[in-house]
């Protein structure tokens, strides 16, 4: 327990941290906690010489957000994180904890442009950031919960329609949706009609196999609020360049997602001028012709879906080794020992990772892990990250 962090040192003096934060006293209430977590992330804020403004987003996992989230945001840190950054509130149950963060910071951050945008048409708790130098601008949206709608599809609809009025207003194309987290309450009920209106959704929009799809993960989570059966976060892109954006595939470890029918990525790499960025969607122990492998073996299943990641990786010239951070979502709180320790032994003990439990859009799949790598192998005909 405590901090983890991920560090990348830009050749233009930029510095780029992702920070993982769980608490120490795991047996003390809710406010305990998030004191232990706040006084963490400060911590490791002033050991980095970050200040305040460095954050630019965050999620927040809690495991009740009917109880939690009011306590949470009149902490004066969340005050003060939330003046500066996106932030997600989000009910995923962080493993044997009642809350965790997951933060990114850019130092210098005052040689960026950075703003905050808001969402037209959309329920009261999205929130977004504008980043960026140069060119290119980065658009993250985090908190988007349906402002109507009863049922899965309609409130589906009314988010998709929510990033479509938000393009229309950053004048940008829809194919510059890179990357989406889904957040379903009752995902064992829902996920299918979901996927249904996601689908039709990309298909009115002129998506297809043939020009990509955004990266995405779809996971059980939920607001505070019971009538909310969704809520979603997004990464868009603007001043981006033909052939900067590619789709990320491992045919030899797994199919196309369109092969069972759903609408998504196996990862978007983005090139720029000094990098390459990697945003691997939720991926799980599946084959190459879309079976679920491993079933009912967790451990197995951990082994599968690292080596399913690595090979995406490996397709695309970078490594386990070249993972910012992770996520890992376990169907089973029970199986947290065997996880964490299956986890430990593949991975950095450095890199950062959050274990939080949800339900899978597949029940026989019992671990589902996403995540962002980094490498410095660039592209000079394109735009770098941020031109300072």
């Amino acid at each position: 327990m405590g901090v983890k962090h991920f560090s990348f040192n830009s050749e233009n003096g930029t510095d780029e941290f992702y920070l993982a934060v769980t608490p120490d006293r795991v047996e003390s209430h809710f406010e305990v906690q998030m004191g232990d977590v706040f006084s963490h992330y400060l911590e490791k804020m002033k050991e980095l010489c970050l200040s305040e403004d460095s954050a630019v987003w965050a999620n927040i996992y809690l495991s009740d957000c009917i109880n939690q989230e009011y306590l949470l945001r009149e902490h004066p840190s969340f005050i003060a994180l939330d003046s500066h950054a996106a932030i997600s509130v989000v009910e995923g149950k962080p493993v044997g904890v009642k809350l965790a963060i997951l933060v990114y910071l850019i130092r210098p951050c005052q040689s960026i442009n950075k703003r905050s945008v808001s969402m037209p048409g959309s329920y009261h708790t999205a929130n977004g950031v504008v980043f960026g130098t140069g060119s290119i601008e980065h658009i993250v949206i985090k908190n988007m919960l349906p402002s109507k709608g009863q049922t899965m599809k309609e409130q589906a609809n009314d988010l998709f329609n929510q990033v479509e009025c938000f393009l229309d207003k950053m004048k940008l194309p829809f194919n510059r949706l890179i990357r989406t987290w889904i957040y379903i309450r009752d995902i064992d009920k829902d996920y299918g009609d979901m996927v249904a209106e996601r689908n039709a959704f990309f298909q009115k929009q002129g998506l297809s196999q043939s020009t990509g799809f955004p990266a995405s993960t779809g996971i059980e989570g939920r607001s505070k609020d019971p009538k909310h059966l969704i809520m979603m976060d997004s990464l868009m892109i603007k001043g981006v360049a033909k052939g900067q954006i590619r789709r990320m595939e491992a045919l030899s470890h797994m199919c196309s997602t369109v092969d069972y029918g759903v609408t998504f990525e196996r990862g978007m790499e983005v090139v720029y001028g000094d990098r390459r960025h990697y945003y691997i969607s939720g991926t799980a122990s599946i084959s190459p012709d879309g079976r679920i492998l491993h079933g009912g073996d967790v451990v197995r299943q951990v082994e599968r879906t690292v080596e399913n990641i690595s090979a995406l990786l490996e397709s695309h010239g970078a490594g386990l080794k070249d993972l910012a951070y992770l996520v890992a979502y376990i169907r089973d709180s029970e199986d947290e020992d065997k996880v964490r320790a299956a986890l430990n032994h593949i991975l950095s003990e450095n890199l950062p990772y959050l274990l939080v439990a949800g339900k899978v859009c597949r029940p026989g799949w019992l671990i589902e892990i996403e995540g962002t790598g980094i490498i410095k192998e660039g592209d000079k005909g394109f735009s770098p990250y941020l031109m300072v």
